[in-house]
């Protein structure tokens, strides 16, 4: 079970992350993902960064 803690700290980071994958993806290569899509497609890239990081965690422990 995880540390309702730990599980805000690492969806917060995950959450800053994906925002500057998606602003680097609109600064460097003109990629515009609009309002509704751009959302989603910041949810799903924080929840993939969550996902990883309890899964490299689950490996080493």
């Amino acid at each position: 079970m995880n540390n309702p803690v730990e599980v805000l700290v690492i969806g917060f980071v995950a959450y800053i992350v994906a925002g500057k994958i998606m602003r680097s993806a609109n600064d460097y290569f003109g990629i515009w993902f609009g309002r509704r899509g751009g959302k989603l497609l910041w949810l799903v890239i924080a929840l993939m960064i969550s996902g990883s990081f309890h899964w490299v965690k689950e490996l080493f422990t």
